[in-house]
């Protein structure tokens, strides 16, 4: 079943009037900005607010894999985050669906000034971040005994801002919480287990009061302890997927949607984002 979001917005309708008796005009209010216009169609997702980059895999050819959040966000101004697949082998489009990673494979966001992702001062000026994937890992045991990256923001497995790996049956979320370039990083621990044969539903939640990893709408919290502030996030990294930024922490499997909000979603968020699906008809 699809879930479709409306929104009724009259303030954002700045200069326009509405009926009133005896002819009287009504003007809606000059200066009320809203996040969405009810007539964006969010093709299937439920959380649109705050989204800052979204991949749907669904190219089906080629070697670039398109940020599209101005899709269900039009009004967002901010250049697309855009992959690219720099390998010859490694990868393979499942149809319009989904990228298969089934060798090494380097798939990064572009080099240099101009391409680096806006990831950072986004999250540096909300102090927050989720990641959200939809994968099927290849193995339900890999990354022993360096981590296989699902995501990453970073230059390498020492050296990340934010990401999400798989470390045996597990999957582990990092974000930075200290200043320094090679601070020690709190991990975000899964149980045992938590990675299956199947299309998953993985998120990474962080914020100064709040670091967790979700896995099909379940949460696993940090200890209180490791919760802190995020600091230490360097401008010039680069976004990667199946591998770190410089190689070194391989992943396989199947990568179905990925995004980032520069918010926290809530756990009823994440539940309607799961609810939703991955915009996947074939798997």
């Amino acid at each position: 079943m699809r879930l479709t979001r409306f929104v009724v917005v009259g303030a954002a309708l700045t200069g326009c009037t509405f009926g009133a008796p005896d002819g009287v005009v009504i003007d809606a209010p000059p200066d009320v900005s809203v996040d969405a216009p009810p007539d964006v169609d969010t093709g299937g997702r439920v959380i649109d607010d705050h989204l800052i980059a979204l991949w749907r895999f669904n190219e089906g050819t080629g070697t670039l894999v398109g940020d599209t959040a101005r899709t269900f966000r039009p009004w967002y101004t901010k250049p697309p985050m855009d992959l690219v697949i720099e390998s010859a082998t490694g990868s393979q489009w499942i149809g319009t669906d989904g990228l298969q990673i089934d060798g090494n494979v380097t798939i990064r966001s572009r080099p240099g000034m101009g391409a680096r992702p806006h990831m950072t001062p986004d999250v540096n000026g909300s102090g927050a971040v989720t990641l959200e994937l939809w994968v099927t890992p290849a193995d339900i045991v890999q990354g022993s005994p360096t981590p296989a990256t699902l995501f990453s923001l970073g230059s390498g497995p020492s050296n990340c801002s934010v990401r999400i790996t798989q470390t045996g049956s597990q999957y582990i979320g990092c974000a930075k919480t200290v200043a320094t370039a090679r601070g020690t990083e709190k991990t975000i621990p899964t149980p045992t287990g938590s990675a299956a044969a199947a299309v998953q539903h993985v998120v990474l939640v962080a914020d100064g009061t709040t670091r967790a990893v979700y896995v099909d709408g379940v949460p696993y919290a940090a200890p209180a302890a490791d919760v802190a502030p995020m600091a230490g996030w360097i401008e010039n990294f680069r976004i990667s997927i199946a591998d770190e930024a410089m190689g070194g922490g391989p992943w396989r499997g199947r990568f179905w949607f990925a995004a980032v909000y520069d918010r926290v979603l809530t756990p009823e968020e994440i539940r309607q984002n799961l609810a939703a699906g991955h915009l996947c008809s074939s798997c």
